[in-house]
């Protein structure tokens, strides 16, 4: 059997993971493991069985939806999924099930992992702070291992062993008013990006470029974000923490914005982790009374305690994915 593990990872949780469940199949299958930007989509067909993978952004990011729509129909071939998340990854594996299905993929199985949320408005420590651990690694291997032998079984008549497509999640307990849709002045929880080009040193710096997930920046076009120089997209906050100089930033007032939109609604995130705890999804490593509500990342980071986000892609260029004709 030959598999295709293919991933986007922005913080380097997803990469990581899915070197680990590569390496699981890799044990049993011929494996190959790339990133989605250097798949050859043409090239899918070619494979047994393939993973997808990346974080959950709410749902999938951006990027993981345009590469899925990228692939030519497959007529059945089968493939599983899997991610990295925070909180709430309640929305990600139903919508991208779905989007799977919609390619004609046959999916066998999913699974996520708690994993660090890198995101400058959250507290620090925040609740999953400490995943992915050595019980994520070892869970993540043996997915791999048993996404292949579940394949085999499958390929060979086990239809009873795919597992049913999870509900579409109801809407959140909570509205965010100042994202409402349609609305082009809205700020997200987690703030715009806004760019400062007196600050930038393009060209012998080009991190941002090298890095954003959807392509939007291209100072050598003049081109920075989703509204001008203004980046409202997705809420990934990715370029800001890579810029070395600032010249990406996220205006203070809308950082405490989303610290205090989350204090507000704690409780939720609190009852949701305590219910997964309570099923053996979630094992937790940071005791409720030392998420740091008072410390949130961007704080921290300024003043020298956490580390600015590692950039994963220096030097490569983005791919934009077109939908193919169905």
């Amino acid at each position: 059997m030959k598999v295709l593990v293919a991933y986007f990872s922005q913080t380097g949780n997803t990469k990581f993971m899915a070197e680990k469940i590569a390496e699981g199949v890799s044990q049993v299958a011929e494996c190959d493991l790339m990133d989605i930007r250097d798949v050859d989509v043409r090239q899918i067909r070619t494979y047994d069985l393939i993973g997808v993978g990346g974080p959950a952004i709410g749902a999938e990011a951006d990027i993981v939806k345009r590469f899925v729509y990228s692939i030519p129909l497959v007529g059945g071939q089968m493939a599983f999924l899997f991610n990295t998340h925070g909180s709430l990854p309640r929305r990600y594996f139903p919508e991208a099930i779905r989007r799977m299905k919609d390619r004609e993929f046959n999916v066998i199985g999913w699974m996520g992992f708690y994993a660090s949320v890198g995101i400058q408005c959250f507290p620090s420590p925040y609740y999953t702070d400490g995943h992915p651990d050595d019980q994520d690694i070892a869970d993540a291997i043996q997915f791999g291992k048993d996404m292949v032998d579940r394949a085999e079984r499958v390929a060979n008549g086990a239809v009873e062993l795919i597992p049913e497509v999870p509900p579409l999640e109801p809407p959140k307990p909570y509205s965010l008013p100042h994202t409402a849709k349609g609305n082009e002045d809205a700020v997200g929880i987690h703030g715009d990006r806004h760019y400062d080009p007196s600050k930038c040193l393009y060209p012998k710096c080009h991190i941002c470029m090298d890095n954003c997930p959807e392509g939007f920046i291209d100072h050598s076009k003049g081109e920075f974000g989703s509204h001008g120089t203004i980046c409202k997209t997705n809420e990934c906050c990715l370029c800001e923490q890579l810029c070395p100089t600032g010249a990406i930033y996220i205006p203070d007032d809308e950082i405490q914005f989303g610290l205090n939109f989350l204090k507000e609604h704690h409780d939720f995130f609190e009852a949701t982790l305590a219910q997964e705890e309570a099923e053996g999804k979630f094992r937790r490593l940071v005791p409720v009374d030392q998420v740091g509500w008072d410390t949130p990342q961007i704080m921290r980071r300024d003043n020298g305690e956490l580390p600015k986000v590692k950039p994963l892609r220096i030097n490569k260029p983005n791919k934009t994915f077109k939908p193919s004709e169905k």
